[in-house]
């Protein structure tokens, strides 16, 4: 396992907003406080937690050793970004009933809207350190 210090953002590998997501955390990530790994790779079946089927479709945020998940877990990864982006973290004030019906509203359709990746998402040696089996 990964120490409990790292802060993992588990996505959806076949997801096209989800690997374009993750390119654009990697990109404002400057200080690599996350990283970042498929929900179905090595890293999260070394998480017994993450066998669950409450984590199956959902982005799943490793923060220390609390895994937050919908739009508790996009959230708390906002508060890593630098300005302007940190700002997005007001929307914790939001009921997350409200939340995560938006959440699960995109969820269920992304395939539909955004589409699949036909194959993994590849990245240059820059990023290499931030990526997780």
């Amino acid at each position: 396992m990964i120490e409990k210090t790292k802060n993992i953002v588990f996505y959806d590998g076949d997801c096209l907003l989800c690997s374009r997501t993750i390119l654009f955390l990697l990109k404002k990530d400057k200080k690599k406080k996350l990283l970042f790994a498929p929900l179905n790779g090595i890293t999260s079946r070394s998480y017994p937690t993450m066998n669950s089927d409450e984590f199956k479709n959902t982005l799943v945020f490793l923060k220390k050793d609390v895994f937050l998940t919908e739009s508790s877990g996009v959230l708390a990864i906002l508060q890593f970004l630098p300005f302007p982006w940190k700002l997005l973290s007001v929307f914790r004030f939001i009921p997350p009933i409200i939340r995560n019906s938006v959440y699960k509203i995109v969820a269920k359709n992304r395939y539909k809207w955004f589409g699949r990746k036909e194959n993994c998402l590849v990245l240059g040696d820059k990023y290499a350190s931030s990526m997780l089996p």
